[in-house]
């Protein structure tokens, strides 16, 4: 998979032992030479899906803005691993997405292979790549996703701290800020 190895050149030489680690309920954080999260990205309202109006729109993974965006758009389509209600199986995508305006989609897709495919068949979209697991590399830029959207830790011991108390909300856990990253415009 050209995108996972172009990834993994990237960082080529830049080892790092691990220093810590904490898995909690809702969060899981790892710190070597910087700390990174794996959860949900909780930082869309109202005000950011005004964009949205009018478009087909095609979400991978559960995120906790699916009603909104679902009621927003002109038109949703919801992807899961393991499908609930309306949700669409994964390989639904394979029809769906070159024919939506825009695509959301979880950086757990990274983790688990779907992440090159996905970003070919959205190609025509305006392709979003989000959740704090997201690595905020430009690689990803160069193989389709038009933003990234993730989180920078600035204090990995008020993180740490947070999440061994069980912060749920995203909104509550101290010690990070979320970052986008977008591809110029041509």
């Amino acid at each position: 998979m050209r995108l996972i190895d172009d990834l993994l050149e990237s960082v080529r030489g830049r080892d790092a032992p691990v220093r810590r680690v904490c898995v909690e309920l809702h969060w899981m954080v790892v710190e070597s030479r910087h700390a990174g999260v794996a959860h949900t990205f909780r930082s869309v309202n109202d005000r950011n899906l005004a964009a949205i109006a009018g478009k087909r729109v095609a979400v991978s993974g559960r995120f906790p803005f699916n009603d909104l965006l679902a009621e927003k758009s002109g038109k949703a389509f919801f992807f899961e691993m393991e499908p609930e209600g309306e949700e669409l199986p994964p390989f639904a995508a394979e029809e769906v997405l070159p024919d939506v305006d825009v695509a959301v989609i979880s950086a757990t897709a990274l983790i688990n292979k779907s992440l090159p495919r996905l970003l070919e068949l959205a190609k025509g979209a305006l392709s979003v790549v989000l959740g704090p697991s997201t690595p905020m590399n430009r690689v990803l830029l160069g193989h389709g996703a038009r933003l990234l959207g993730g989180i920078r830790v600035r204090d990995p011991d008020a993180l740490f701290s947070c999440l061994a108390e069980g912060v749920k909300k995203f909104s509550r856990i101290a010690g990070i800020e979320p970052v986008i990253l977008e591809r110029p415009s041509r």
